[in-house]
């Protein structure tokens, strides 16, 4: 079905497409509440958005702002790395394009009331959006497409293809992770990770250790994914890694996100576990200068590339913005930095401890 027209709008209403403009515009000197109820009777049922690609072709009408969709309560957001960085990053690239930004918080519990919002002040106050935190079930921004609105998704759908997104390949990542264990001869190991479990990084990742296992099903691996709520309280993450690391049932290799490892480094020094002698620790998602404590620094890590993404989807946005062509979507490759907190496990016996040459 075409996409409902201010004619359309017009001939339900049955008023001219002047007086719907008029309308549009909030024009209501000379309108009637009767008319007024009319026309929005009718942009209801029809589903009715003004088309801003045209008009966004003409740099004169451009707002020069971008608003940054998240959805989450902003109270949040500090509470790991990600947002702090891509802020910062954010920032830096708007700048270059002399633009600004705005953050939307779509903390409502109408998706659809959010959509609506994003959409109306498309229409005026900003000329793109970047859509943050999705998740597999997170189509607002065909919305953004059916009104010819600019916007990016900073994260892949597994099932999708034909949408504009940037994201960090994170399936690849996590093969890479465990294929890395693999090698060194870790037969136990543990992924810890966070988030909700249908997140789009949750999904891919999970999604990259089931095939990995699935791949290996034949061997005797005792891999586990553990996925922690983000509403976990600290208390509540200290007694699962107590209970993970217990030497009864402990792993010989941890793969950990980087929010975690505080409560994780208290529980491995209470035990008083040798890294790697004893346990092997990866950081999933680790942020390059961004004042960790510098006894993680020399961790074996997947370093986050959430400002490079966040960069790469601000000039692509300003882009489609200012050209309207074609979008092109782009994965950004992650890799394992092999540093001095992981080595194979020791032999039978706890005699002799293998260990991988460090690629500085």
């Amino acid at each position: 079905m075409k996409n409902a027209t201010i004619s359309d709008v017009a001939k339900l209403s049955g008023v001219s497409k002047s007086t719907v403009s008029n309308y549009l515009n909030g024009n209501f000197e000379r309108m009637s509440d009767e008319t007024k109820k009319k026309i929005k009777n009718a942009i209801d049922e029809l589903g009715y958005t003004p088309s801003l690609s045209a008009r966004r072709l003409s740099s004169k009408n451009h707002s020069k702002t971008v608003c940054l969709a998240i959805p989450r309560n902003i109270s949040h957001l500090n509470d790991t790395m990600y947002y702090p960085v891509i802020f910062s990053a954010l920032g830096e690239e708007a700048k270059k394009f002399d633009y600004n930004t705005l953050i939307y918080s779509m903390d409502s519990d109408d998706i659809n009331k959010d959509t609506e919002y994003l959409k109306s002040l498309s229409s005026s106050l900003v000329d793109g959006i970047l859509l943050y935190d999705l998740e597999e079930d997170s189509l607002a921004f065909r919305e953004f497409e059916r009104a010819g609105i600019p916007y990016v998704c900073v994260g892949k759908i597994l099932s999708l293809e034909n949408y504009n997104y940037v994201a960090s390949d994170h399936g690849k990542a996590m093969k890479d992770v465990l294929e890395y264990f693999y090698n060194l001869e870790h037969k136990k190991v543990a992924i810890v990770t966070e988030g909700k479990s249908n997140s789009v990084v949750q999904t891919v990742r999970s999604t990259a250790f089931n095939e990995f296992m699935s791949e290996r099903k034949e061997e005797k691996l005792d891999y586990s994914y553990i996925r922690i709520n983000q509403n976990e309280s600290s208390s509540d993450i200290k007694l699962l890694f107590n209970e993970l690391l217990n030497p009864a049932n402990r792993p010989t290799a941890v793969g950990i996100i980087s929010c975690f490892m505080n409560q994780f480094m208290d529980v491995v020094k209470g035990y008083g576990i040798r890294i790697p002698e004893d346990l092997s620790v990866m950081i999933l998602e680790y942020y390059k200068n961004s004042n960790v404590d510098e006894e993680y620094q020399d961790f074996t890590c997947v370093e986050s590339k959430a400002e490079k993404v966040t960069r790469i989807a601000m000039r692509k946005l300003v882009k489609l913005i200012d050209s309207g062509k074609p979008f092109e979507s782009e994965l950004v490759g992650l890799k394992v930095c092999v540093k001095n907190s992981t080595s194979k496990p020791k032999k039978q016996g706890g005699r002799k401890l293998w260990r991988k040459d460090i690629q500085k």
